[in-house]
């Protein structure tokens, strides 16, 4: 420094920090030209906070050449910390909670998600204050490769992105266009490499598929029924989800939930559905087709008993069931409560089996009809065996062979009754049976509307035929 402090206007002295794998200028500063040392605090800048290896160059100025300045000495000071290790992982757009899977279409859809969420926490970048960083992204199958800019969230360890990177299904893939474009059932590789410590690497994945829009339908014993269709008590209730291809992750069985509330009584149930096996009796699942195994009662004035295997509702009351596809939307179907005009029986025991007239007078021009109640609990019915005095079985009469008014199926506190002739008088060959003392024997399966286990039943009626 000249010795002359108006000469020392005259000079300057321009120090660059490079990267030295690069060559890049990550920063620079003037030294003062008043005092013989000069100090340059490094540690809070961004670009230096990267680079694993710097360099140091000096330019000297002076405007008089009489004067110029003279460096007698440099150096670099630094203190040696821990590094900590950092995490990265897929997450909701939220950016709370991670995901395994994420659902794409085949092209940008509005409303619908279509991007890819990234958190990375890493306390080493935000020491430094470190305001962004990009990570790398790496389809598995389509070999589409991009990279991802992330911000820092705030003060905190976290990097972050709002918007997402946008991703579509296709066949074919670009790279580095800032649009991934993904297989079904490709695997998406994020990467991490922590710039202050190149040891410390980070990688998640998850599993990409394309997104199809679920088909609720709802059934009853009876088959499927429409929209706002009159619900019985004997009714009993199953949900069947079609084209739910984007939650079949696996060849191995898989399954969803749905709900089935009532708008008055808000009772709400919660069904599982099974994935349907590829076919009857296999064990690949790879159909998209899901159905709830056990029967949703309907009852009325008992109370509503959440999640208890019973819907408590009314006469006019709505009931929905709802499946929520997290991807598209709520999927629904509506329907009117029970018939306020359906008497409920009762009875002693669970169940009953009843014949009128009894005796049967087969020259009397009436028919004999058959009634099954239920009192505590629903009955499915399965067979009816007839058999003699002595004990003989006499015939077997299936469940598809009796045409009942309300089914086989028999919610509690509610009958079932024949229509028509459900037996001819005939034995298993064919013949005409006698007059004379014989018992029917139901076969079936009844479930318990307090405890809601399911049992084998059998129950046997004496009737006498007069000919």
């Amino acid at each position: 420094m000249p010795g002359n402090a108006a000469d020392r206007d005259e000079i300057s002295l321009e120090i660059f920090i490079v990267n030295a794998d690069n060559g890049e200028r990550v920063h620079d500063f003037r030294v003062g030209n008043q005092d013989t040392s000069f100090t340059e605090v490094l540690s809070n800048i961004p670009a230096l906070a990267t680079a694993s290896r710097i360099r140091l160059e000096a330019i000297f100025n002076t405007n008089n050449t009489a004067v110029a300045p003279v460096l007698k000495q440099w150096s670099v000071d630094w203190v040696t910390e821990a590094s900590l290790s950092s995490s990265i992982r897929f997450v909701d757009k939220q950016g709370v909670d991670d995901v395994d899977v994420v659902r794409l279409n085949t092209d940008i859809v509005a409303g619908e998600s279509n991007s890819i969420f990234v958190l990375l926490q890493d306390e080493n970048l935000a020491q430094r204050s470190i305001p962004r960083i990009k990570v790398g992204l790496h389809a598995l199958q389509s070999g589409d490769v991009d990279s991802l800019q992330l911000n820092r969230n705030g003060i905190s360890n976290e990097y972050i992105t709002s918007a997402g990177m946008p991703g579509v299904i296709r066949e074919t893939a670009g790279t580095n266009n800032g649009l991934l474009e993904l297989h079904n059932g490709d695997t998406l590789v994020v990467r991490y490499v922590d710039p202050i410590d190149p040891s410390d690497i980070s990688i998640d994945s998850v599993l990409v598929v394309q997104r199809t829009r679920a088909v609720l339908t709802v059934e009853t014993q009876d088959g499927p029924v429409d929209e706002d269709q009159l619900i019985r008590t004997l009714d009993s209730l199953y949900l069947y989800v079609t084209n739910e291809s984007d939650h079949d992750l696996s060849p191995a069985q898989d399954s969803i939930f749905a709900d089935v509330y009532d708008n008055v009584t808000k009772d709400q149930e919660t069904i599982i559905l099974y994935e349907e096996p590829d076919t009857e009796g296999g064990n690949i699942y790879q159909t998209g087709e899901f159905r709830s195994r056990t029967a949703l009662g309907i009852v009325i004035n008992q109370g509503a008993r959440f999640e208890n295997g019973r819907l408590e509702t009314a006469a006019g009351n709505i009931i929905t069931a709802e499946y929520f596809d997290i991807d598209t939307a709520t999927v629904f179907l509506r329907m009117v409560g029970p018939d306020p005009g359906e008497e409920v029986v009762g009875g002693p025991g669970a169940f009953n089996l009843l014949f009128a007239p009894n005796p049967y007078k087969s020259n009397s021009g009436e028919v004999m009809r058959m009634r099954i109640e239920a009192y505590t609990g629903s009955l499915t019915v399965e067979k009816i065996e007839i058999y003699n005095l002595a004990g003989e079985l006499v015939n077997t009469i299936n469940v598809s062979d009796i045409n009942m008014d309300r089914g086989t199926r028999i919610s509690s506190k509610t009958r079932s009754t024949s229509q028509g002739i459900w037996w001819n008088f005939s034995d298993q060959h064919g013949n005409q049976v006698s007059s004379g003392t014989y018992f029917a024997r139901l076969v079936g399966r009844f479930t318990d509307e307090l405890t809601m286990q399911t049992e084998d039943v059998t129950f046997l009626r004496k009737f006498v035929i007069v000919r």
